[in-house]
């Protein structure tokens, strides 16, 4: 679970955690397939990335939206797994499906459904183990941390705009940044830290050196913080 998880949180883009995260997950687990969907319930999802074990056909999109109609038809257990097999739904057999888990991924800072991990065995019946089980849950919830990581990244690269001459993020930029991380820790019931760093002897050393020393002091200062 450790190195699946370092290996996600190093994707630059949402798209890369949940194709990274499938791929590790199917190749460790031995599965035919494992999907990502990332979305909404009951509606198409915003983003998908599949594993297929050697010899097995990936779903297409439509059949990926049937699946998705499937899983939400079924009632989890206690720990919110949906458990798949032919046996009992025998649509699934025209997804060459016969035992499957899917775990809802869920936006804990929103309380919302933010998508579905599935893995599935075609061809025969398989008994998944609990340690099985523990691991699609738990790299379910580090996907939705990174997935929205990586959004906050890209959206600060698209909206900051930084200082010239330090390379810090405007005054407006990191106040939205600040205000966002509040709101999530009030969410999460977790702390915040806030460093504020005052410059001594401003006055003092433009003084006596000039505008342009108290420039570079500031961008040796903005340079360590970076």
């Amino acid at each position: 679970i450790s190195e699946i998880t370092h290996a996600i949180y190093r994707q630059a883009v949402p798209k890369g955690v949940v194709a990274t995260a499938v791929n590790e997950i199917g190749k460790y687990l031995r599965v035919s397939r494992c999907l990502g969907a990332i979305g909404a319930p009951g509606g198409s999802p915003t983003m998908a990335a599949e594993f297929c074990a050697p010899g097995i056909s990936a779903w297409s999109a439509s059949d990926i939206f049937k699946l998705l109609s499937l899983v939400g038809q079924q009632a989890p257990d206690a720990s919110g797994v949906v458990a798949l097999e032919a046996g009992q739904v025998p649509e699934l057999r025209h997804l060459d499906i016969e035992s499957g888990l899917a775990v809802t991924l869920v936006d804990k800072e929103q309380q919302v459904p933010a998508g579905v991990l599935l893995i599935e065995q075609s061809g025969e019946a398989r008994r998944w183990k609990p340690s099985e089980i523990y691991m699609l849950k738990t790299l379910g919830d580090q996907v939705v941390i990174a997935v929205n990581h990586a959004r906050l990244r890209s959206l600060m690269k698209t909206l900051s705009v930084s200082d010239e001459r330090t390379g810090l993020l405007s005054r407006s930029s990191y106040l939205d940044c600040l205000l966002s991380e509040m709101g999530r820790a009030k969410v999460q019931g977790t702390p915040l830290a806030v460093a504020v760093v005052e410059v001594d002897h401003g006055q003092q050393i433009a003084h006596q050196f000039g505008e342009m020393a108290v420039n570079t002091v500031m961008e040796q200062l903005a340079q360590g913080v970076l």
